[in-house]
């Protein structure tokens, strides 16, 4: 396997060669010399103005489409090359040559091949001169390696390794390890002592969402004990910060109180009340039930299905009120930052609490809905952040009123 790496590939993109390949598609003039003078808006660091002769501005909204659509033609290239039919590739290996197949996102790529170590470093050459000659651009000799399956490769977050655990070969698809150190790294520090003012509730739900979105990108690797080794940290973790929180608590005490068993797993759980009002969470887990693993889907005849088309138009889930478990809002929410400079660092609970204090009903039209599509509102300004100065609304309301205190 060929792992290729361009070097600073975002700071070398040729503008004019951009262009050139951004026209074979876009014939408005207007939108051609937009994208003209955007490259060509320059940079300011500090007080200094630098000109921007070549590359595209990390970080800004178009430029991964135009990155795309640059290398897009390093793809062209290879799928001229290397995707031919099921007899010619059978030819070829009859003949004792190797097949190929890139697999590229942005700028980072590999080129899977069966064939000999010589002929990988042919191609490698061959890629190099392409990515010279046609997009001026240069592959990294220091990251661009070649590597045999059997020692295995880093590609976007997966180390994808052929190994023989049980005297059969088979490839595995696991996390890297710095994607693991990562999202424990987030745990803790989202555990540490700074952060036991949190409610319970709030807590868990956050460390749920972390633990759950990383399972869900890696929910097609090979072994299920990964994503386990994850929610096993968050456990201790999580008990460790209740510990801190509740100064004088024993581990068995608290194990007792604040853990049941949920489809057959022993998981922490919390609870926040407000006006006789409950909601429940507990801990998510990767059982079969709140994890629907897979295999990736084999490349039939017909290729793969368009994955932005349905075939049927998706309807809308309208959440039940009184629903259990995590709030669905909190897992797009970052608790504990403020959306405005003088609002408490509680103020994500207040808000949820409003909400449940009103039984996720809109006080002027009576709308019900779940917590996400309900938003709260400052009756006496953005400044009074009492539960009394707080009402549930629902957007359109909320709309309505923001709109006439503005025209006032």
């Amino acid at each position: 396997m060929i792992e290729g790496d361009i070097r600073s590939y975002f700071d070398t993109v040729q503008h004019r060669k951009l262009l050139s390949l951004v026209k074979r598609r876009i014939a408005d003039k207007d939108i051609i010399d937009l994208i003209w003078k955007f490259l060509k808006a320059g940079v300011m660091e500090g007080q200094l103005f630098a000109k921007t002769e070549q590359g595209v501005p990390q970080g800004a909204i178009i430029s991964p489409l135009l990155s795309n659509i640059y290398l897009h033609e390093l793809d062209r290239w290879a799928e001229a090359k290397w995707d031919l039919p099921r007899s010619h590739r059978q030819q070829r290996r009859a003949a004792g040559t190797g097949n190929y197949k890139m697999v590229r996102y942005c700028d980072d790529f590999v080129v899977v091949s069966n064939g000999t170590l010589a002929e990988a470093k042919a191609v490698k050459e061959e890629l190099k001169d392409f990515l010279r000659t046609a997009l001026h651009l240069e592959l990294s000799e220091e990251k661009t390696t070649i590597t045999h399956i059997n020692e295995g490769i880093d590609f976007l977050g997966f180390h994808i390794q052929r190994v023989n655990p049980e005297g059969k070969w088979v490839v595995h698809l696991r996390p890297t390890e710095k994607s693991t150190e990562r999202i424990k790294k987030k745990v803790k520090d989202l555990t540490t002592r700074g952060w036991t003012w949190l409610d319970e509730y709030i807590q868990l739900t956050r460390l749920n969402a972390l633990a759950r979105g990383w399972a869900e990108y890696y929910k097609h690797t090979s072994l299920l004990e990964d994503i386990e080794a994850v929610t096993r940290y968050v456990w201790f973790r999580y008990l460790q910060w209740l510990m801190r929180k509740q100064k004088g608590a024993r581990k068995h005490q608290l194990i007792t109180t604040k853990t049941k068993v949920i489809h057959n797993r022993t998981r922490w759980t919390a609870t926040i009340q407000e006006e006789g009002v409950t909601l429940d969470t507990y801990q998510w887990l990767p059982t079969r039930t709140e994890l629907k693993r897979q295999r990736y889907p084999q490349k039939g005849k017909a290729g793969f299905k368009h994955p932005y088309i349905w075939e049927a138009e998706p309807g809308e889930t309208d959440y039940p009120q009184g629903e259990t478990g995590p709030a669905e809002h909190l897992y797009t929410d970052t608790i504990g930052a403020r959306s405005r400079e003088k609002e408490p660092l509680k103020m994500s609970e207040i808000k949820l609490r409003v909400k449940i204090r009103d039984h996720f009903t809109c006080q002027r039209c009576g709308h019900t809905g779940n917590s996400r599509q309900l938003q709260v509102h400052h009756r006496k300004g953005l400044t009074s952040h009492r539960m009394q100065n707080l009402e549930t609304l629902c957007q359109r309301c909320h709309q309505s009123i923001t709109s006439q205190q503005k025209a006032s």
